[in-house]
């Protein structure tokens, strides 16, 4: 991929009316850019969001089989689970690779836990909120510890 960096100005009465900063991925006989992904746009705004939709658009329209956005970041959080387990050394015999891709994220538990709570009597609440500060928790916080929600989902089961 080849993208190229425009500012682009308009000009009014000899004075610059506006700028807008456009990144090109494909050439447009003024601009050279280049691309292998056949259905990238012709350019967007320059900002990092901007720049990768574009690319993760090229990407699911190219893919053989259908993929949606959620299944790209369920399988980018498997990958870096994959990762930080063979960083730490914890992908062993007791713990293979299956299964930490088996694992489930915060949010996926929290999505479990969520009917489950409202539906509790006021012993489980209790309890739930015990296990929340266990972790030094007040409320779901979806940076916390995998753990913890597991623990809770247990507790509610």
């Amino acid at each position: 991929m080849i993208a190229t960096v425009v500012v682009e100005r308009e000009v009014d009465d000899k004075r610059v009316a506006s700028t807008k900063t456009n990144v090109y991925f494909r050439s447009n006989g003024f601009i050279e850019a280049g691309c292998r992904f056949k259905n990238i746009v012709e350019k967007v705004e320059f900002n990092a969001d901007n720049f990768i939709k574009a690319i993760e658009d090229a990407i699911i329209d190219t893919a053989s089989t259908p993929i949606t956005r959620e299944e790209i970041k369920k399988q980018a959080t498997i990958l870096e689970t994959v990762e930080e387990s063979v960083e730490e050394g914890s992908t062993s015999s007791e713990e293979s690779v299956e299964e930490v891709t088996t694992k489930k994220t915060q949010t996926e538990l929290f999505a479990e836990i969520k009917p489950l709570y409202t539906q509790a009597d006021t012993t489980k609440k209790i309890e739930v909120k015990n296990i929340l500060k266990k972790y030094g928790q007040t409320k779901f916080d979806m940076t916390a510890d995998v753990r913890m929600f597991e623990e809770v989902l247990e507790a509610l089961r």
